[in-house]
């Protein structure tokens, strides 16, 4: 999906590249022209750019593993995993990381290593855990984070919800800092208990904004118990705070 960012930039996740042509106006003004489609819906779409960006990303290098000699499956590059890790149909065999290319960060890798010895060494478990609480960090001019759903998610989940959204030129610290362009937006149940189910900021420590949530998500903790946080004085999570309390 086409994902608009700060000052113009547009991100196109999910997308197959069918053209790419530079070009030149008579008025000597150039740009871009390119042809994508949505691998979702499958439409083609045509873009006029005054510059683009191709990120291919990486592939696994499964060579000289011996995968051959295996009942292991890759699909589309990616090796084929249960919620265990296991390389499926096996039982005993394992992948985790950059092999399964399933989110291709650190923090996910060790996740799912812990996982994989827990469930190799440990009693086993019936049901593989929810990772619901991932955060999502891009270091731009303006850093974007994000940890749970947002309201697009909701609204296609028929989730009934509130949200707050508190600029930054509210809070202190960037007000200090000189940096008042962000905000902060919370999404909660709309219900009496008001269950924390998102977090998007834009700003300075916008990754560290959006942590604050990340617990709460994964146990399903309402939004009166991250109420009682209380954060530093002056920091920008004081917006969070101050974001909370608008949807209590």
């Amino acid at each position: 999906d086409a994902l608009p960012i700060c000052k113009g930039v547009t991100v196109h996740h999910e997308a197959s590249l069918f053209d790419l042509q530079a070009f030149e106006n008579d008025d000597g003004t150039k740009g871009v022209q390119y042809m994508i489609q949505n691998n979702k819906t499958k439409a083609v779409e045509t873009y006029s750019v005054d510059k683009a960006l191709i990120s291919i990303g990486r592939v696994p290098n499964y060579k000289g593993l011996g995968l051959e000699n295996t009942k292991c499956k890759v699909t589309d590059g990616r090796m084929r995993v249960d919620g265990f890790q296991r390389c499926a149909p096996h039982t005993h065999i394992y992948a985790v990381g950059d092999a399964t290319v399933d989110i291709a960060l650190v923090n996910m890798a060790e996740t799912e290593g812990k996982l994989a010895i827990d469930h190799i060494y440990s009693a086993k478990q019936e049901q593989p855990p929810v990772i619901d609480n991932l955060s999502t960090i891009m270091f731009l001019d303006e850093e974007v984070a994000a940890v749970g759903l947002n309201e697009q998610q909701c609204r296609q989940q028929q989730i009934s919800y509130l949200m707050a959204r508190y600029g930054y030129e509210f809070v202190s610290r960037a007000v200090a800092m000189g940096d008042t362009k962000g905000f902060i937006k919370i999404i909660v149940t709309n219900d009496r208990e008001k269950r924390v189910l998102g977090v998007r900021a834009i700003g300075p420590h916008a990754s560290s904004v959006v942590e604050l949530a990340s617990l709460a998500i994964h146990n399903k903790a309402s939004a009166y118990e991250l109420a009682e946080l209380m954060t530093a004085y002056p920091a920008i999570t004081q917006g969070f705070q101050e974001c909370l309390r608008m949807l209590l």
